[in-house]
């Protein structure tokens, strides 16, 4: 029943982005958000080539409309590499995985240099 429930789902939901890509900028928040529903469903399905598919879909819209530093950018390429591990493209996995390495770093860095100083008098 739930394996149904998903799978029609996902029918709906494909048919919405056919749709979406006909009427919206490639960018559209709403694009990007049935992009995001369909990598969840198929996930859920075990569908993992389609999670794949969607997941990068998701990265360039992401990388398009948010900071190089957004976290959801970050968890993305997390999500595509352990993917694509799954699925056995072990380069490309590690490639995703350095750029989330890289955006942690640089998070990191910013985070650093951009707060105040904290100085004790003792």
């Amino acid at each position: 029943m739930f394996h149904q429930n998903c799978g029609e789902a996902l029918f709906m939901y494909e048919k919405l982005e056919e749709l979406q890509k006909i009427l919206c900028h490639p960018c559209s928040i709403s694009l990007m958000q049935t992009r995001e529903k369909l990598l969840k469903i198929s996930m859920e399905l075990e569908n993992w080539t389609k999670a794949l598919l969607y997941c990068k879909l998701t990265i360039s819209a992401y990388q398009k409309l948010y900071p190089g530093i957004h976290p959801l950018l970050g968890l993305q390429f997390y999500t595509c590499g352990k993917l694509e591990w799954l699925l056995g493209y072990t380069e490309d996995a590690v490639k995703s995985w350095k750029k989330l390495v890289l955006k942690l770093l640089i998070n990191t860095r910013l985070w650093r240099t951009s707060r105040p100083a904290i100085t004790f008098k003792g």
